[in-house]
């Protein structure tokens, strides 16, 4: 690990910390605390995003990557129950790796909400989008799972957005609808989140089953034409 990065990880620790002793002592507001937080948990992969200084040709597919995800979540804006989007982002973190998955997750929540209303729910969104991203993307880079093979893709996807995914985007219904939060408050909120979160899961694994071979088919090729390595 660079230097760099391990400080910045060091710092963000410290921060989240700090955060959690000064938000009990002095009842600092709760979503302004959850907010900061998040941020804080992402600065760490920005960072290491930018030390890797991406060229012309990896920020277009970042880009490219981020559009289909957008237009994938505005094409079933009247359907809110199907979301596929989470699948293309797990598509680049199987042809570009996690640092890619991130980027593609995060700038495609903070992007699409420009349509669908910004807020608190949006830094959630970003983590949790781009942690799906992360986790193709270390699993990809280990030979753990292939993602142009249906079934393992199809259960990965299933299986991260219901139970990594889901829960995180609820957290932000926590900090965003509790102001003092309890084990009996919080349970129903997250209860109320299975069915929404099912639902997003069979969305991403259909999605995947269907798209995931022949789009990374057509990633390795333009990665191999255009000499493309994150």
């Amino acid at each position: 690990m660079r230097k760099k990065s391990l400080i910045t990880y060091i710092v963000c620790i410290v921060i989240v910390l700090g955060l959690m002793v000064v938000s009990l002592k002095f009842k600092v507001h709760y979503l302004l605390t959850g907010s900061i937080m998040v941020l804080t948990a992402m600065l760490p992969l920005f960072v290491g995003f930018e030390n890797k200084r991406p060229g012309a040709r990896e920020l277009v597919v970042i880009a490219i990557m981020s559009a289909l995800t957008i237009a994938s979540r505005l094409i079933f804006m009247a359907t809110p129950m199907i979301k596929p989007v989470i699948a293309f982002i797990m598509i680049a973190g199987f042809a570009f790796g996690s640092s890619t998955g991130f980027m593609v997750g995060a700038l495609s929540a903070l992007v699409s909400n420009f349509f669908f209303s910004q807020g608190p729910w949006t830094l959630w969104q970003m983590l949790g989008w781009g942690v799906a991203g992360i986790i193709t993307g270390l699993l990809s880079k280990a030979h753990l799972i292939d993602g142009t093979k249906r079934i393992p893709a199809t259960i990965l996807g299933f299986v991260v957005t219901l139970v990594i995914v889901g829960p995180i985007l609820d957290t932000s219904s926590v900090f965003w609808m509790i102001s003092n939060p309890t084990l009996k408050k919080v349970i129903p909120l997250y209860l109320a989140g299975v069915v929404p979160n099912l639902s997003m899961a069979i969305s991403t694994a259909v999605t995947l089953f269907i798209l995931s071979g022949p789009i990374l088919k057509k990633l390795s090729r333009v990665k191999i034409k255009y000499g493309i390595n994150f």
